[in-house]
Parts: C-alpha cells; structure tokens; sequence
C-alpha cells in the first residue's frame, strides 16, 4: 500500500554519522549511525522523518525488524540499551475522483451550458469549488450558465475536498463560437430592382430563406420581407430579415446649381436615392469637350471650377459610368446630360 521515497529533516546531530538506505523492491528503509563519539538524545527525540507515498489504498503495516544486529541501541559504555519495537498500521485513503467532465466544450454565443460532474470515492462529503479565468467562483457541483457570451470563454477548474482534506480537481476548456454575420444585416430596408441579388454572405453550412431556398444568395423579384437563418459548422445560429422594395433609379441628378458659397446647391453630383451603387464614375465637359472634373467618390461633386478658377455660367455635359450592387451580371450603366451652372 505504500512505499518509501526517501528522508527528510535529519536531527542536525545525527547528520555526520546518518546513512539511509532505501530498498523499494523488498519494501525496506535501512538506518544507520554511527558517530565519533557517544551522544546522548533526549527521550522522544526525532531523528529523522520518512517520507511515504500512497500505492493504493487500504490498510499497510508498518514495523521494525529487531532481530540480532538490526534495530539496536547502545549506550557509551557500549551496553545494549533495551528498545520496544511495536508493529504499526498506516491506513491510506482514496482521494475523491472526478466523472463526466469533458476537457473541453464548445457552445455557441448566447446558447446554454450545463456541466454536471459526478464525484466519487474520497471519504465523507465532498465540498465543491468552481473557479474560472474572470474571477467567477461557485460552490455549487454544476456549471450552470443560461446563455454564454464570448468573455466567458476560458478554463474552469472544479476542486473537490472531502472530510479529510484529500484533494483532487479537474478542469474543463470552455470554447465559445460566434454565429456567422449576415451580409446584409446592417441594412432594414433596401430599394432594388428586379433580378436584385440579396446574398446572406459565406462560410455556412446551412442556409434556410423563408422562400424556402437553400442557397447562400437569392434573386429577388417580388417586394416584401425576406428572412434568413445561417448554421455554422460548429451549429451556431445566426438570423435576419430585410424589407425589400422596388426604387427605380438609384440616385438623383439636378439639373442646375448654383455655386455661389451660400452652402445651397453648391456643387453638382448624383443624390444617393438608395445605397447600393457599386462602382460609379462622374465626368464633367464643357462645350468643346474638354474635361473639367472626374471623381469615383458618389458624395463628391462638382464646384463649378476648373484649375482653381470659376468656370463661366452656362450649360455643362455630365456623364456618370456606375454599376448597382447585387444585379447580376455585373453591368455598367451610363447617365449622360446637361446641366445648368448658374452664378
């Protein structure tokens, strides 16, 4: 049930002449002195400790061997010095043990955990301790949580001691995973077209429409309401919905502006109707063909200058290139005409 591992804590007097001798395959502690002179040791006096270690549990005797030679005292005239050696028992106990408590284990934001280890062996009754890496602690035997967020991730070690303070603890790993994000979840409304692509975005391994489609990205060609919801691989949920409406021309042209400094109309450009522009290219031309301005940047317009100085009143070409977001194929389209710069 035991074996001895070594000494410690050798009566400072003892040391010059001490030698301990270990034999774990017989099961035998051999101790000697010898010194250089007789030295005489207050009753109860410690010579030295042993130090055991717990093979398995149950009940290990423990006893000197006092044959001839062995386990013998003697005094300064050499005389035999009668000792009472008496058998002894140490009995070791089971340390508690942990049951069903995974490593680790990942569960989705916001989604609800339940940790419930069983604890066995040990002697009396087993106290419990949760500690994690946010300072959390509990003395209750479950890890219960409702719905995790992402800052709960990390360690949580479960520390178990019983009656006589035997001690075990275990840990688990606690992996938090993010729903995926929805393409165009930062919009409620979007003004399109028919033959509109609405895409939810990529990386799902399940994707559910209420149109009863499957697919990542869907055309539309009907107003209304359209839902999505996203599974990850790790079978996290995410979930949106967008109204849908149909807007025609995706921005506004005025024809005239008057770049006077009064912050009214001062600068010519396209008035954004609804956002989903993909690319666009505006270029300004006076009446022989002469390019006063160009920009790809949709808030940017047009002052009415050119090379820092003012251009004269009148009228002035436009031509703006731009593609719409989520029609497909991918087309440019041309808006071309007039405008009136009036001083």
């Amino acid at each position: 049930m035991l074996q001895c591992d070594g000494y410690i804590q050798v009566n400072p007097e003892l040391e010059a002449g001490f030698q301990a001798t270990v034999i774990p395959d017989i099961g035998e502690v051999n101790i000697s002195w010898q010194g250089a002179s007789p030295l005489s040791l207050p009753d109860n006096t410690l010579m030295t400790k042993l130090v055991f270690s717990a093979i398995s549990e149950g009940l290990s005797p423990i006893n000197w061997v006092a044959e001839q030679g062995e386990s013998q005292f003697f005094n300064q005239n050499m005389e035999l010095i009668n000792a009472y050696y008496q058998f002894g028992f140490v009995i070791v106990y089971s340390r508690p043990e942990i049951k069903h408590m995974p490593l680790t284990k990942e569960v989705c934001d916001e989604g609800f955990l339940w940790i419930t280890p069983i604890v066995s062996g040990g002697t009396g009754v087993a106290l419990t301790h949760w500690d994690d890496p946010n300072n959390y602690t509990s003395d209750l035997g479950d890890l219960f949580f409702t719905a995790v967020t992402s800052n709960m991730a990390g360690t949580y070690t479960l520390t178990v001691t019983d009656t006589i303070n035997c001690i075990e603890s275990g840990s688990i790993e606690l992996i938090v995973n993010q729903g995926l994000a929805i393409a165009f979840a930062p919009d409620d409304t979007l003004w399109v077209e028919p033959g509109f692509i609405l895409d939810a975005g990529q990386g799902a391994s399940v994707y559910a429409w209420n149109t009863g489609d499957s697919t990542s990205s869907i055309e539309i060609d009907t107003t209304g309401l359209y839902q999505v919801e996203l599974t990850s691989f790790e079978g996290c949920k995410s979930a949106d919905s967008v109204q849908i409406l149909f807007g025609g021309d995706a921005f506004y042209l005025p024809n005239a502006f008057t770049p006077n400094g009064d912050g009214l109309n001062d600068t010519f450009g396209a008035i954004p109707k609804y956002d989903y522009v993909n690319k666009y290219q505006m270029s300004i031309y006076n009446r022989w063909g002469q390019k006063l301005f160009e920009t790809i940047d949709i808030n940017n317009g047009w002052d009415g200058t050119f090379d820092g100085s003012k251009c004269m009143p009148g009228a002035y070409v436009y031509q703006i290139v731009y593609e719409e977001f989520g029609i497909q194929p991918l087309q440019s389209k041309i808006k071309q005409g007039t405008v009136m710069l009036v001083r």
